[in-house]
């Protein structure tokens, strides 16, 4: 070639035999293709779910393993005394406990008196 990038006597004789060249007819399969096109465009899926299948295969293994192992042994609790202690509750005179006490020790006459100084008898009459 020359500096001026015209093709000089070689490469005009390339260029014409280049021309005259023609393609061979390749038999391409139309349903190999597609299969092959597919296979391509699903590969990211099948390797996610390839991926995904092993992390919980070795999840599942995991915790087989873990529930078939035998629980270490505890030392065991030191034994507990029972010790009845008086309850530290103070009632009050009215309280149902104490009444309940004192009807069971004296029958109903270790019920405290009512005071009804306060109370003024209602006649019909009263409210007109």
């Amino acid at each position: 070639m020359t500096s001026n990038n015209e093709p000089d006597a070689n490469d005009s004789e390339l260029i014409s035999h280049l021309k005259r060249l023609s393609p061979l007819p390749a038999p391409i399969d139309p349903l190999a293709a597609a299969f092959a096109a597919g296979r391509r465009t699903s590969a990211h899926k099948i390797r996610l779910y390839q991926r995904t299948t092993a992390l919980a295969a070795a999840m599942c293994a995991t915790a087989w393993f873990f529930a078939l192992t035998p629980p270490t042994p505890r030392q065991p609790d030191p034994p507990r005394l029972a010790v009845r202690t008086e309850p530290a509750i103070i009632y009050s005179d009215q309280s149902i406990a104490v009444l309940q006490q004192a009807v069971l020790v004296h029958g109903l006459d270790g019920l405290p008196r009512i005071d009804r100084s306060y109370l003024t008898p209602t006649r019909i009459s009263d409210p007109f």
